[in-house]
């Protein structure tokens, strides 16, 4: 049965731009098998640290790679390259799309009207389907977790206010839309998109006063038959770490 005989830190280490380089050397006796299939005997046996652990003394560091090689009939000796994960980086895209939303108001916020009759003397206040321009931006970059949980925990919230995208931005103007991740490695890592959109009016509803009668609007509407409702919860975008 292999076992793990020793493993010990090397007396050197390496800063570079990308980060920290530290070797330690495990050595494994008792391994089976003839030519590559011992080299992978030695790796696979119990007590070997595996991809991505952490240094044991310095936890900024993992394992990204493991060098076997055969040092004597009877033992394996196999060098644990320790490095500093690369940072991350992000795509941003920003730019804006078009929402459908319902007014009842022009461009210069009077209601509109709609006059009928021969003498125009009666009147009906109209809603109308319109796209407004609403500010968008998506998050692109590479994770090592699966990010399903936190596409539950944010997708359909709204900020609670400023975050480190849009610090002055006001509670309840930005929407998470989606948070998808693809793996191309059988879930190792992660190429994950956020996607936000903005209001500047709040994701507050706005309802207005229907006539059961008719279906519409009345002509003399004021602002007690317009009122605006939370609909979305709140969550405090910054836990995402974004940019």
């Amino acid at each position: 049965m292999a076992t793990v005989m020793d493993i010990t830190e090397g007396n050197r280490g390496t800063l570079t731009a990308d980060g920290w380089s530290f070797e330690r050397v495990a050595k494994v006796a008792g391994v089976g098998g003839v030519g590559h299939a011992r080299l992978k005997n030695a790796v696979e046996a119990d007590g070997v640290p595996s991809i991505g652990d952490a240094h044991p003394t310095v936890a900024d560091c993992e394992l990204v790679s493991i060098h076997p090689e055969s040092e004597s009939q009877d033992i394996v000796k196999l060098r644990l390259v320790y490095q500093t994960p690369p940072a991350l980086e992000t795509e941003i895209e920003v730019g804006a799309t078009l929402s459908e939303v319902t007014v009842d108001t022009d461009i210069n916020g009077e209601l509109m009207i709609v006059k009928y009759g021969e003498d125009e003397t009666k009147d009906q206040a109209a809603l109308v389907s319109i796209g407004l321009p609403r500010s968008t931006i998506r998050f692109r970059r590479r994770e090592f977790e699966s990010p399903g949980e936190k596409a539950r925990e944010y997708v359909g919230k709204v900020n609670t206010a400023g975050w480190t995208v849009d610090s002055g931005a006001a509670a309840r103007t930005w929407r998470c839309n989606a948070i998808v991740g693809r793996s191309a490695d059988s879930g190792r890592s992660y190429d994950v998109d956020y996607d936000f959109e903005y209001d500047e009016e709040t994701w507050d509803a706005r309802v207005v006063w229907i006539k059961s009668e008719t279906g519409r609007m009345p002509p003399d509407l004021d602002e007690n038959g317009r009122r605006r409702f939370q609909v979305y919860r709140e969550k405090g975008f910054n836990g995402l770490n974004l940019p």
